[in-house]
């Protein structure tokens, strides 16, 4: 187990930047989610992994259309899910 430990400002609007190299070492890309929790005085910062239920929501909504743009929607959400996965 490797241990990063870099400071970081908290902001006005109590946000805060991950560091660069925490983010790559958990495999953090633009736009991914995570989850924060808190116990016994630590912050844990966690990647959230992919959730089937999210991603069926949001392919519910688009399904009045033709299902061939369905089934390209889907693996388009599908391929994003491996790249994230590797």
């Amino acid at each position: 187990m490797v241990l990063i430990v870099q400071e970081v400002k908290v902001t006005r609007n109590y946000q805060i930047t991950i560091p660069k190299a925490i983010a790559e070492k958990i495999g953090l890309k633009v736009g991914d989610k995570v989850l924060i929790s808190y116990e016994d005085n630590e912050i844990k910062i966690v990647p959230k992994k992919v959730n089937l239920l999210d991603m069926i929501k949001e392919i519910k909504p688009k399904l009045g259309r033709e299902i061939k743009d369905v089934d390209k929607e889907i693996r388009e959400i599908l391929n994003n899910i491996v790249e994230k996965l590797e």
